[in-house]
């Protein structure tokens, strides 16, 4: 694997969770809008005879594989202007007015951002069994791109005295 980097790994992970998955903390007007949408899928996976497990893939594959369209060759991927050139020989980022150059595009390559700059890349990943975990004091949360499957759990730390 080509790390191009020192400890981007784990960062490029973080990025792509945040930006693949909703945020965790849901305000108190949402909750209610949030059980209405469960119980639609709960009785939409009844009457399509959908296990949890099928439900959960159904609508990981909804969310990580919706398609967006492109203009002039370059994908708009967040309010800030962060465009990904498309058609490339080379996997490009424009971002804050500056472009990145990554590896040859017939490569494999995650790169992580933010809203200022790359923060870093590693290439040769087999995506198809890619997980992604991010860690912050109250939670982790993780994606599965094998089964499009992601979620959270809650985190219950020692306190620094117990230790």
């Amino acid at each position: 694997m080509l790390v191009r980097n020192k400890n981007v790994g784990l960062s490029i992970a973080m990025l792509l969770f945040v930006l693949l998955l909703p945020r965790a903390d849901i305000a108190d007007e949402n909750k209610q809008l949030e059980s209405k949408l469960i119980s639609a899928l709960s009785d939409f996976a009844k009457a399509n005879a959908l296990s949890d497990e099928q439900l959960r893939r159904l609508l990981g594959e909804s969310l990580l594989n919706a398609p967006y369209f492109s203009k002039g060759g370059l994908g708009l991927i967040d309010s800030k202007e962060t465009y990904i050139v498309l058609d490339d020989v080379q996997n490009k980022i424009l971002l804050n007015h500056q472009e990145w150059q990554g590896l040859d595009s017939s490569k494999t390559e995650i790169v992580l951002v933010d809203d200022r700059r790359v923060l870093g890349s590693v290439g040769g990943v087999d995506l198809s069994n890619l997980k992604i975990v991010v860690f912050s004091p109250k939670e982790v949360h993780f994606v599965n791109m094998s089964n499009y499957a992601g979620g959270r759990f809650p985190r219950y730390l020692p306190s620094k005295s117990s230790q």
